[in-house]
């Protein structure tokens, strides 16, 4: 998670379902044009396989469950796509993608970084 952050994320207590886009990592902020509307593309995602605790300032392998494939094909989450971690318009991490598999019914993306600090 960013250092900045106020508080802890618990992926296994609940579902933890942030959004991801795909992009510059180092994007601290929502693109938003006039009439406050977002310009970005969020992808709905599931983290799974976390630890228990994800810490402001804390890194960690995770995997993202491409929750709405094969109905979105997450065709720019691919590996070594870039991305920043999004709890609404709030960028609260980012990541690099390891790895893409493609079962039948579920996507999955193993990330590594998703929970940076800006210090790094």
């Amino acid at each position: 998670m960013l250092s900045t952050l106020e508080h802890s994320r618990s992926p296994n207590r609940a579902r933890y379902m942030p959004h991801i886009v795909v992009g510059d990592p180092s994007q601290c902020e929502a693109k938003v044009c006039e009439g406050n509307i977002i310009t970005e593309e969020y992808l709905g995602i599931l983290i799974t396989d976390a630890p228990d605790e994800l810490a402001p300032g804390s890194n960690a392998d995770l995997t993202l469950v491409l929750m709405y494939w094969p109905d979105e094909t997450y065709s720019n989450v691919v590996p070594g796509a870039t991305f920043t971690l999004r709890e609404g318009p709030k960028v609260v991490g980012f990541g690099e993608v390891l790895s893409k598999k493609q079962p039948p019914q579920v996507a999955i993306a193993t990330v590594r970084r998703a929970i940076n600090s800006t210090d790094n």
